[in-house]
């Protein structure tokens, strides 16, 4: 009844179907579905049984033949005393590891095969070609890790750059803190900055506990309980050589980790198709165990292990691998297989069982029942992840730290950055910025420490904010959320917001709200040119303004050239001298642009400025970023800031980053403000004057003639 308990030289395999009527024919050549097998008479069989009776497995117990083809996970943690696929099994299973790192992952001709990476390790490097087993010895040993110990006391990153196929089920183990795919220069550079944040958390944690090791710092915790726990990371690497090909950095970062990995509980599971030249002679001195699945040449074999063996493992017996560890003889092993279904376990797969079938009372050929076409069988890896998933939920385990943070989102509506209480920002504490009303923009992902904040630019710091990026990057979106926040935060009186816009954009629908005054754009240099001197007044003195005043400019190339076109420039070098004096004068500036923003005079007046999505590589370059910094692909809002090369994604105002859902969020918000902020204090506004005035008694009274409209607000003259 189990295939793994057929002789060696068993070369075909005829398996046949629960009905007895239809079977599958698997053999070196291929494999044959639907196969019908004849149906002899009782009388033949019975003689065909006693002649075999007498014969034996004549199969060495030594050597290769020794090893069966394939080892069943689940049975062979059973013959161990372990039930692997029960939530009971696994707490008594955890409660006997205590914390060791060792993992049941095969049989040897002599037995069981365990690795324990605090003996054998710390660091393991796995080889092996296209076929020969690779991602399932990976998953054997991520599992076997995973049945000897708790979530708290063992956990796992998997780093798959093929995109994750390797570690899909293993991904849902309580156990794993960080599943990483896809990934590219930003990513990695990312992961590397994490995981050099983890070495220094893990070292601060000894140094404060005064301990010289993992195992020294658990035997303090046993005493000291004001001690945080620590235990072991696992971080396993699939397709090893091409990633290091890709992103030579990655392997650079992961020397520090193989050199103080052992005292820190940091362990390596590197693995790879072709092992040549890819583990550095630091790597090597400190991986200890090496496997090695079949291979292509005897180089790659001698690569990973020493000797040629590997080259000439049979390509029939997947999972078929020599391990090494230090210098002691080479071992031979079959690896334990967790993509087979799951077995019951009453039915004992080395006793046979007579069932007797009335084969005549078939009346026509058995095929697939729905259910079984529509959930298919239960894998031994599923069954095992889902008991450690009820396991460690049924003894209340609190998932571990993860080493680092997911990616930041690619969306983050800005109704979520309003449920955290307090707004922090990072990027001022930093340039040391005194603390005033702030508003939150984005997340900036830190992973040197381990943590996201809230990005939020405040008012009364002094600092400009500039945003640069191309089309459909979210810069002009970012200025909504920016206008809205402070319409919420602030009332009217408080802070006057006025627009400054290349073309009419999202931005003009900010007009319903009562904090904000005068909207113009460049089609119309007149109306821009009054509100620029309107704020030169306010900034120099000559009139009085609100306590903040804040001017939002959107487009700013095409604003410049209309300015630069009237009056030879003079508007436009007062809008200069505006982003210069206005911050003494409490009046700050928020500018969207492309180029300009990162290059020529602009810079200099914005003290803060966030890169986004830039068409031309040497926009990159003008703001002073490295390539690796640059936000080429990734969504709308993401943004680097200048100051400290930290990533930040931007938040849009409605549920979505549509336009559709940017104008109903305006329009909701503006209802709700003006219900609420009703009464004098507001904005003043600068109106374009009408070509045509009809005289009416509503533009003034009977002691008084109507002449016209007049002045900034086009008051009745």
């Amino acid at each position: 009844e189990d295939e793994t308990s057929l002789p060696t030289e068993s070369r075909a395999v005829v398996e046949i179907d629960p009905t007895g009527l239809r079977a599958t024919v698997r053999d070196g050549a291929g494999c044959l579905d639907a196969v019908v097998p004849d149906l002899p008479s009782v009388g033949w069989l019975e003689g065909v049984s006693r002649a075999m009776a007498p014969l034996a497995d004549a199969t060495p117990e030594t050597g290769t033949a020794a090893l069966p083809r394939e080892v069943s996970f689940v049975e062979l943690h059973r013959q161990a005393g372990v039930e692997a696929v029960t939530p009971d099994g696994l707490s008594a299973s955890w409660a006997a590891g205590r914390g060791t790192p060792s993992a049941l992952v095969g049989r040897t001709p002599r037995g069981h095969h365990r690795i324990d990476l605090a003996v054998d390790g710390p660091h393991v490097l796995v080889g092996g070609t296209t076929g020969s087993g690779k991602s399932e010895l990976l998953q054997a040993l991520v599992t076997g890790l995973a049945v000897t110990n708790r979530p708290d006391e063992l956990a796992f990153v998997l780093v798959d750059y093929k995109g994750g196929s390797a570690f899909s089920d293993c991904a849902r183990l309580p156990h794993t803190v960080g599943l990483v795919t896809d990934l590219d220069a930003v990513l990695t550079a990312r992961a590397l900055t994490s995981l050099d944040a983890e070495m220094k958390r893990r070292e601060r944690l000894l140094a404060q506990a005064g301990a010289k090791d993992l195992a020294d710092y658990r035997r303090a915790t046993s005493v000291r309980e004001n001690l945080p726990p620590l235990g072991r990371l696992v971080i396993v690497v699939d397709e090893f050589k091409a990633l290091a090909d890709e992103f030579p950095d990655f392997v650079s970062g992961l020397v520090r980790v193989a050199a103080l990995g052992r005292s820190l509980g940091l362990h390596l599971v590197l693995a790879t198709q072709r092992p040549a030249g890819i583990v550095s002679a630091d790597m090597r001195a400190n991986i200890a165990l090496r496997i090695a699945l079949r291979v292509r040449d005897r180089s790659d074999s001698v690569d990973v292990i020493d000797a040629p063996d590997a080259a000439a493992l049979d390509p029939r017996a997947p999972g078929r691998a020599c391990a090494r560890s230090g210098d002691d003889p080479l071992t031979l092993m079959q690896c334990a297989y967790l993509g087979a279904a799951l077995r019951d376990p009453s039915t004992s797969p080395n006793r046979p069982r007579v069932v007797p079938r009335d084969l005549l009372a078939a009346a026509t050929f058995p095929g697939p029942s729905d259910d079984d076409a529509v959930a298919g069988p239960v894998t031994e890896l599923a069954a095992v992840v889902d008991a450690a998933v009820a396991a460690a939920d049924r003894l209340g385990i609190a998932p571990p730290a993860p080493p680092w943070l997911p990616p930041l989102p690619s969306t983050l509506p800005a109704a979520s950055l309003e449920e955290r209480a307090v707004v922090t920002d990072v990027t001022s504490a930093i340039a040391g910025a005194t603390a005033a009303p702030g508003v939150p923009l984005g997340l900036v992902d830190l992973p040197s420490e381990q943590r996201r904040e809230l990005y939020a630019w405040h008012l009364g710091d002094g600092q400009h904010l500039g945003l640069a990026g191309g089309p459909r990057s979210g810069r002009s979106t970012t200025l909504v959320t920016l206008a809205l926040g402070l319409a919420r935060r602030l009332r009217p009186e408080d802070v006057h917001l006025h627009v400054l816009q290349g073309v009419a954009g999202p931005c003009s629908g900010l007009h319903g709200l009562p904090h904000v005054g005068t909207i113009a754009d460049a089609t119309d240099p007149a109306l821009c040119r009054r509100l620029i001197s309107r704020l030169a007044r306010v900034v120099d003195g000559a009139e009085p303004g609100a306590s903040h005043t804040v001017v939002l400019v959107d487009g700013w190339e095409s604003l410049e050239e209309a300015l630069a076109a009237i009056d030879h420039g003079a508007t436009l070098d007062t809008l200069h001298r505006l982003l210069r004096d206005g911050p003494s004068a409490g009046v700050q500036f928020v500018v969207a642009g492309g180029r300009a923003v990162v290059s020529g005079r602009l810079p200099g007046l914005l003290t803060r400025r966030l890169v986004l999505h830039l068409p031309d590589p040497l926009d990159l370059a003008l703001a002073g970023l490295t390539p690796a910094q640059a936000v080429v692909g990734r969504p709308a809002g993401r943004a680097v800031d200048v100051l400290t090369g930290h990533e930040v994604q931007l938040a849009h105002p409605g549920p979505s980053p549509s336009a559709l859902d940017t104008t109903a969020a305006v329009d909701q918000a503006a209802e709700a403000l003006r219900a609420d902020c009703a009464g004098p204090g507001g904005p003043w506004r600068i109106r374009a004057l009408p070509h045509r005035v009809d005289t009416t008694p509503s533009l003034g009274d009977h002691d008084h003639l109507v002449i016209g409209v007049g002045g900034d607000e086009s008051a009745p003259l």
